[in-house]
């Protein structure tokens, strides 16, 4: 029996946590931190499983049970796992020039064509980003897309831009310096961490994907959403040990890679752009109201905007990222090939968008990665 086990100490009432998890042999082990049913497992992950076997037999462990958010990439790289979710945010010291996908997250709005235009520059003009997930001993895979970034606060009065000044906002890498250009006080923390923190009113607002309202415990917590819809990023989807990888037969690693597109469409597009539409139905239910963001805001944002990439860029050569420059001027060289693929959007009908962003992940990316490279 392969056995993989973990032992977190918990300041919880003076007690010691152990948390471990094992798998029959020929079974490999995903960590995921995110709740049970978060769309990332339902929609990614759980489907993808399915497809895989019985080639490849994937257990999944979600809900936080083998590692945080946080410790994901130290752990999957000692293989506590076979393969986990990595939030580049939390770990930009490893991730110096990868961690640029999340840092550009204000410099593009369309969450599809942000996350192909990162996959497309790591898997063909970043060497360095794939270096960094080499060094932690491990390989991405797959990154996720998400966007429609906005502001969801406990205080119902809280209804415009003008208002977060001094208010303790949760936050997580480049929404850390918006909230600061608008008069916030950023709170860094995961978004394990952030349920339980506005619950109990440790922080004001949460700045963050509105189809959170979904995919977190947080809509008793939330009495005002100013509908910022501004920024997208990408997120690790699946980030495997390496030696875990290489275990694989070339036959098992392609078929992997044959898979992944699907994967990342269905969280991407059914998954959050899912997820989206029923936060908004959940919040007219519970009478949460929408705020559209005040007049001054497109200025302020616009100019603020315009700083970013040279901040983006300084800030990646301090953490000694190698030529952020050329990198940079890959993402956005991809971020307008992506723009022509994919075109115009049908957000009414998530399935054929999904199908459809799968193809095009296939045809101008993973069909073209050599597994023996990653």
């Amino acid at each position: 029996m392969k056995m993989y086990s973990i032992i977190r100490t918990a300041l919880m009432a003076g007690t010691l946590v152990v948390v471990s998890a094992s798998a029959p042999a020929g079974e490999l082990v995903f960590g995921s931190y995110l709740p049970p049913k978060h769309n990332v497992n339902t929609q990614g992950l759980e489907p993808l499983f399915k497809e895989l076997k019985p080639k490849i037999n994937w257990k999944l462990v979600s809900g936080g049970q083998l590692f945080s958010g946080n410790a994901t990439l130290k752990s999957v790289g000692n293989r506590v796992a076979d393969a986990g979710i990595v939030i580049p945010a939390y770990v930009q010291s490893a991730l110096k020039n990868a961690f640029l996908s999340m840092d550009l997250m204000f410099v593009a709005d369309d969450s599809m064509v942000a996350n192909a235009a990162m996959l497309d520059t790591f898997f063909f003009d970043c060497p360095q980003c794939l270096a960094d997930y080499h060094k932690a001993k491990t390989v991405l895979l797959g990154t996720y897309g998400l966007d429609g970034y906005s502001l969801m606060c406990r205080d119902p009065a809280i209804t415009t831009i003008g208002d977060i000044k001094g208010k303790r906002i949760r936050t997580t890498g480049a929404l850390g310096r918006f909230t600061v250009a608008f008069g916030g006080s950023p709170v860094a923390m995961s978004s394990g961490d952030m349920v339980e923190a506005i619950s109990r009113g440790q922080i004001d607002c949460i700045f963050g994907a509105i189809a959170w309202l979904k995919a977190y415990p947080i809509e008793d917590s939330i009495r005002s959403i100013i509908e910022i819809r501004t920024g997208a990023t990408t997120v690790d989807l699946f980030v495997m040990n390496r030696q875990s990888w290489k275990a694989l037969t070339r036959e098992q690693q392609l078929l992997m890679l044959r898979k992944m597109p699907g994967a990342v469409a269905r969280t991407t597009v059914a998954g959050y752009f899912g997820d989206d539409a029923k936060a908004q139905r959940i919040a007219k239910k519970m009478g949460i109201p929408f705020h559209a963001p005040d007049k001054k805001f497109a200025s302020l944002y616009d100019s603020f905007r315009k700083k970013e990439i040279a901040v983006v860029i300084e800030r990646a050569k301090k953490r000694g990222a190698k030529d952020p420059e050329k990198i940079v001027e890959a993402i956005f060289r991809n971020y307008e090939k992506w723009n022509k693929l994919i075109g115009a959007q049908d957000r009414s009908n998530l399935k054929t968008l999904t199908d459809k962003y799968a193809k095009l992940l296939w045809e101008h990316i993973y069909s073209k990665v050599d597994p023996a490279k990653l």
